[in-house]
């Protein structure tokens, strides 16, 4: 019996599709964006949940690479936006549903105004473009990195926090608010835990390139993990759980082999990709 389609699944869904309408990418890659929203929105019409998160890990893999390339990028074609203003009206449909029927938990769903950042690198080369690629990712969902401790070399490791603060109320934030239409009042200062991975899951592809030459890693921004291990690339969409878990143990942000058995994954709130070698400008 297949799964049926979660509110959560449907939030994560549209901000992934309001991000991908923003994308510039050759018209190759729009077709292959066109086949997952395709399948997505079949996904939807029979309720079928883990077909619908597979459509989201495949659209997120879709977007743009960081990196120089001779291949003419485009923004999506009339007929796919049509596309995806269809889905994201089923989707919307399915939320508004879910809201009319409010969870148990919905009170004591989680909003974050700073978040701890971690990033493990088990060879330092290249540590500036991981770092950059995580400023920019953080800045999606209107955090700003504002703590820094001094770098761990040998291997390279370094603890950081980001904060839901002025970066919200900057230009750049609100024309990111606006840009995807999360219409939420300005002066709000927290941001609920779900739409900060969903943004963050939705913006992840550039990060992900960064990765692609190195070694093992582990970044970790408070509610998404990235681990590489052994040539192979997951990103979670963590629980409180497994929140905790990470933060009572914080040996396991230098550990890639043994991170991932110490949260007992695979979870419910996982989200693995594949290794970012399939990564195409």
């Amino acid at each position: 019996m297949n799964e049926p389609v979660t509110r959560e699944d449907a939030d994560t869904a549209l901000a992934v599709l309001r991000v991908a309408a923003r994308w510039a990418l050759t018209p190759a890659r729009w077709s292959d964006v066109g086949s997952t929203v395709a399948a997505m929105r079949t996904a939807v019409t029979v309720n079928d949940g883990q077909a619908l998160r597979a459509g989201i890990r495949d659209l997120t893999f879709l977007g743009p690479a960081r990196g120089p390339t001779v291949e003419v990028r485009v923004a999506a074609p009339g007929q796919l936006l049509d596309d995806f203003r269809e889905l994201a009206d089923a989707l919307a449909e399915l939320t508004e549903q879910g809201r009319s029927q409010p969870r148990a938990d919905d009170a004591r769903a989680p909003r974050s105004v700073s978040l701890p950042v971690t990033i493990y690198l088990r060879d330092e080369s290249g540590h500036e473009l991981v770092e950059r690629a995580v400023d920019e990712l953080v800045a999606t969902a209107g955090f700003v990195i504002t703590e820094r401790n001094d770098p761990v070399s040998g291997s390279w490791f370094r603890r950081m926090r980001a904060t839901l603060a002025g970066a919200a109320r900057s230009p750049e934030g609100r024309a990111l608010i606006e840009a995807t239409t999360l219409r939420a009042d300005l002066e709000l200062i927290q941001r609920p835990d779900a739409e900060v991975a969903a943004l963050w899951m939705a913006n992840i592809a550039p990060l992900l390139a960064t990765l692609q030459s190195m070694g093992d890693a582990v970044i970790y921004l408070g509610v998404v993990l990235i681990v590489k291990s052994d040539g192979k690339t997951f990103v979670y969409k963590l629980s409180t759980h497994q929140q905790r878990v990470l933060n009572d143990s914080p040996h396991l942000l230098t550990d890639p082999e043994s991170i991932l058995r110490g949260l007992g994954a695979p979870a419910g709130h996982e989200l693995p990709l594949p290794h970012p070698g399939g990564l195409r400008p």
